[in-house]
């Protein structure tokens, strides 16, 4: 039995029946079964994810009873065969098909010969299976067409138009290369992207960033310059944002949601160690994320601390110079490397969601000191959440002013990304 298939199978399973994130399935998988090509599996399992939508029409089209007619492991078994010959030009079509019967004969042995007839009736019926030109509903045919569902696709052509949600999916559907930070107080950037090349890889700067380098050429955060703390993995977008708000030496700062604590190392850093980063989770857990972040990049500053930020407390009314308010959000706009946002994407929650990042938001505001700044950021696309939230926010603080807000859209390398910073007014 090929490993990379059953290693992808065991992550897939996870992700789809047991609500895994994709990473941590993909780890998992990885490190329970030696012998597979990590890369391979992560490629693989994330690909599929992302075009499940797109593979479940393909099945409905092909099995009679339809994709809820089919059971757990079978299904998995077909949307991996599928996904292998639309879209992994590595493995040819034929091998595709024998891989996938293979892989049904370990993992579910009685529906070896039901995978086998649909996979190779697809082979037959390719041309008529994908043509979607029979599709007149316009949602429809691009939630097949880019692997979203129609509720996402919905919300995306209301918000943007109908041409600028097709652009966006298919920027979600291409995952940008991957971007780092360097720790400035370990190496300068160029000193990084020496040291990077030296050690193997691709490096070259971000161009809109001071800190960020692009990077490929192997597992990065298995690299001892990665252990050593000369850098850590962070979105160009993210990066920005905290430039933007540019805590300085010596400052009183407080991250209201910080784990996993990338973008509050990187406020400890460009503060130079100084000050403090009170970084504030609502997990127990989580906060040893933050610690163990710190420890990894030999900061000292940040003082991790067990705090629900929806909730006010009035003992921090006014007692930091910067605050940042990075909501938990949707994270439709990081569904190009966590594909499974898609599949748990619930336009109703929109309105609760965009309640709690008020929330957040507005006591993150009365903790900011005359005169401080407060920066409010999502990993989110959806206007509901990013827009929607600030204009709110203005509405109740008249006093508040817009330093900078940007939208990045997952295009040209990006993750989609909002940030909005706001400065509150000296105390008259």
């Amino acid at each position: 039995m090929n490993p990379d298939w059953l290693t992808a199978f065991d992550a897939l399973y996870k992700v789809y029946f047991d609500g895994a994130f994709s990473n941590l399935a993909v780890n998992d998988a990885v490190r329970a079964r030696s012998g597979c090509d990590a890369p391979f599996v992560r490629t693989f399992v994330k690909g599929t994810i992302a075009r499940t939508v797109t593979l479940d029409y393909y099945i409905g089209r092909l099995v009679k009873r339809g994709v809820r007619g089919v059971k757990r492991r079978p299904l998995t078994v077909l949307r991996m065969g599928l996904y292998a010959i639309e879209y992994l030009d590595s493995v040819p079509d034929y091998a595709a098909v024998d891989l996938a019967v293979t892989l049904a004969g370990t993992v579910c042995k009685g529906e070896k010969g039901f995978v086998n007839a649909v996979l190779r009736s697809f082979l037959r019926e390719k041309d008529r299976i994908t043509d979607l030109s029979d599709i007149s509903d316009e949602t429809r045919r691009l939630s097949i067409q880019y692997g979203f569902p129609e509720p996402l696709v919905a919300m995306l052509a209301e918000q943007y138009g109908p041409d600028d949600a097709a652009k966006l999916m298919d920027g979600l559907n291409r995952p940008p290369a991957l971007c780092i930070r360097v720790n400035t107080l370990k190496c300068s950037r160029d000193e990084l992207i020496r040291l990077l090349q030296d050690a193997g890889f691709s490096a070259v700067p971000d161009p809109d960033t001071a800190r960020g380098v692009y990077i490929a050429g192997g597992e990065v955060v298995g690299s001892q310059l990665y252990k050593d703390g000369y850098f850590t993995v962070q979105s160009s977008s993210s990066i920005r944002s905290i430039e933007a708000l540019s805590p300085t030496p010596g400052a009183a700062v407080l991250d209201m949601c910080a784990a996993p604590g990338g973008k509050t190392a990187m406020m400890a850093e460009m503060m130079g160690d100084t000050g403090s980063v009170t970084a504030c989770d609502i997990h127990e857990h989580r906060l040893g994320l933050i610690r163990a972040t710190a420890d990894r990049l030999g900061l000292t500053a940040i003082e991790p601390v067990l705090r629900d930020g929806t909730a006010y407390e009035d003992a921090l009314r006014g007692a930091f110079d910067f605050v940042l308010c990075d909501v938990p959000c949707s994270g439709l706009g990081v569904i190009s490397t966590k594909p499974e946002f898609r599949l748990t994407f619930d336009s109703a929650s929109s309105d609760e969601l965009s309640d709690l990042q008020f929330r957040i938001l507005s006591n993150g505001y009365a903790y900011t000191k005359p005169g401080g700044r407060i920066m409010y950021s999502t990993c989110t696309i959806n206007k509901a959440e990013n827009e929607r939230v600030t204009e709110r926010f203005l509405l109740s603080e008249p006093g508040a002013h817009v330093v900078e807000k940007e939208l990045c859209f997952p295009y040209n390398n990006k993750v989609g990304f909002y940030f909005c910073l706001i400065q509150k007014p000296d105390e008259q």
